[in-house]
C-alpha cells in the first residue's frame, strides 16, 4: 500500500512520499465502518442510543462513497498492468482475502456464535457455495473490490468525464430497481460503482487539487449534501447525496491533516485500514454476548457503542500482531501465502 499512494509530482507528498491527508481520509472512512458496525451492535443488544443511530445514518452516505474512491485512486496503478498481472495480482489477493476471511467469520459463528442466531452466517453449509453470488458477510467490500477491478480494467478505454457522468445517471436512474434487489451487496454494487471508478480515473489529479479548494468542497458539499437529504426516500438521490457527502469527506480531511492531535490518529488508522477491516467484525461479535447479559446499568446506552468501537478498533490490529509472520502472511495477504508454497504450486 505504501508504494501507491504517491501522485506523480513531488509538491503535494509528505517526508515519507505519501499524501497525508488521503491516509487522513483512509482514517476516517474506516472508523465511520468501525462506528456503523459497532452502532448497529449496540442497538441489537437493546443498548443501542437515539443519538448515534442519527450520526450512522448522516454519516452513511459519506462511509462507502469514501472508501470506494479511495480504493479506486489506489487501484489506478493496478489497472494500468496487463489483464494477466492484473488478474493474478491484485485481483487474486482480493478473492483469497475474500473467501479466507468469509470462512474464518462462518466457523466463527457456528461454532462460537455470540448472537444467540442473529448474524445470518454459519446457519448453512450452502453459504460456503452461494457466497461467490452472495456475500454472506461484512467482506463484501473485497468481493466487490475484485469486480469492480475487473470492470475498470475492461472500460478502460472510455476514460473520459463524458462516460463517467454517464455511468453516474445510468446509476441514479437504475437505484429504484437496485432498491428492489433482495441482497445488499447487490445493492451496493450498483450504488457505488462510480465512486470506485471515479477514483481509479480522476482520484490523482484529486489528490493535488482538493488541498487548494477544500473551503469550497465543504461548504458545496454542505450545501448539496442538505439539499438533497430531504429527498432521500427517492433510491435516485442516493447518488446525489453521495456525491456531496464524499465533497465535504474530500474537504475536510485536509484541513484535519493540519491539526496534529487529530492527524495523528487518522493516520495511525489510515495506515492499517486492511486489518481493522477484516478483524473488527470478530472482536465486536465477541464482545457483544456478554454485553448481552450483563447487568451495565441504565445508562449503558450512553457508552456500549464507543466502547465496542474503541475496542474492535485496537483488537484487530492486536490480532493481526499477535498471529506472528506466518499468520500475517497467510490471513493478511495473498502474495505472502503464495509465496510460502511450494514451487511447482505458484501462479
Amino acid at each position: 500500500m505504501r508504494k501507491e499512494n504517491r501522485v506523480a509530482h513531488g509538491s503535494v507528498k509528505d517526508d515519507e512520499g505519501r499524501i497525508g491527508w488521503l491516509d487522513v481520509a483512509k482514517g476516517l472512512s474506516i472508523l465511520l465502518v468501525v462506528f456503523h458496525h459497532a452502532a448497529q451492535t449496540g442497538a441489537s443488544i437493546g443498548h443501542g442510543w437515539a443519538v448515534f443511530s442519527t450520526l450512522d445514518a448522516l454519516a452513511k452516505p459519506i462511509r462507502m462513497p469514501l472508501f470506494f474512491a479511495i480504493a479506486g485512486l489506489f487501484a489506478a496503478g493496478a489497472l494500468s498492468r496487463s489483464w494477466v498481472r492484473l488478474l493474478t495480482g491484485r485481483v487474486a489477493n482480493l478473492v483469497w482475502l475474500y473467501s479466507l476471511w468469509t470462512v474464518i467469520y462462518w466457523l466463527f459463528f457456528r461454532y462460537f456464535d455470540p448472537t444467540d442466531g442473529l448474524k445470518p452466517l454459519g446457519l448453512s453449509k450452502w453459504q460456503l457455495i452461494y457466497m461467490w453470488i452472495i456475500p454472506p458477510s461484512g467482506q463484501w467490500f473485497l468481493w466487490l473490490m475484485a469486480i469492480y477491478l475487473v470492470l475498470a480494467k475492461a472500460i478502460a478505454r472510455f476514460r473520459g468525464p463524458v462516460h463517467l457522468s454517464a455511468i453516474f445517471l445510468l446509476c441514479a436512474l437504475s437505484a429504484e430497481a437496485a432498491a428492489d434487489l433482495p441482497h445488499y451487496p447487490w445493492r451496493n454494487g450498483l450504488l457505488y460503482v462510480p465512486f470506485f471508478i471515479g477514483g481509479a480515473w480522476y482520484g490523482r489529479a484529486l489528490a493535488e487539487w482538493a488541498p487548494r479548494h477544500a473551503a469550497m468542497l465543504i461548504v458545496g458539499g454542505a450545501a448539496g449534501f442538505t439539499a438533497l437529504w430531504m429527498l432521500t426516500r427517492h433510491p435516485g438521490a442516493h447518488i446525489g447525496l453521495s456525491m456531496a457527502g464524499l465533497m465535504e469527506a474530500v474537504g475536510v480531511a485536509p484541513l484535519l491533516n493540519r491539526i496534529s492531535w487529530l492527524k495523528r490518529p487518522l493516520l495511525f488508522f489510515g495506515r492499517r485500514t486492511l486489518s481493522i477491516y477484516l478483524g473488527h467484525g470478530l472482536v465486536i461479535a465477541a464482545l457483544s454476548m456478554p454485553l448481552s447479559v450483563l447487568p451495565l446499568g441504565d445508562h449503558a446506552f450512553l457508552w456500549v457503542t464507543p466502547f465496542l468501537m474503541l475496542f474492535s478498533l485496537f483488537g484487530s490490529l492486536v490480532l493481526h500482531d499477535r498471529v506472528g509472520s506466518l499468520g500475517r502472511m497467510w490471513l493478511y495477504s495473498e502474495e505472502g501465502m503464495r509465496q510460502s508454497l511450494p514451487k511447482r504450486l505458484r501462479i
